[in-house]
């Protein structure tokens, strides 16, 4: 006979904010377009970005996103 391995109710806790970079700001990760960098900060996580184009920077900056200085940053330099 199967038994499952919890017992009880399983415990739900809240969502955690995640850092999660986007390097290229354009068509897929853009502000402007309404999407993958829009979600995540409406979905609470912190956004640090890079673009060539500093219209898509100022627009991540306009959104709550956090407009980094290269990609590098973006990967390495903790949010503050």
């Amino acid at each position: 006979m199967f038994e499952p391995a919890m017992k009880g109710k399983p415990s739900i806790s809240e969502p955690k904010s995640a850092r999660i970079g986007i390097i290229g700001l354009g068509i897929m990760g853009g502000i402007m377009s309404g999407t993958m960098a829009r979600a995540l900060l409406a979905a609470g996580h912190q956004v640090p970005g890079y673009d060539i184009d500093d219209a898509s920077l100022r627009a991540l900056r306009r959104a709550g996103g956090k407009p980094m200085p290269g990609y590098a940053e973006v990967a390495s330099r903790p949010m503050h």
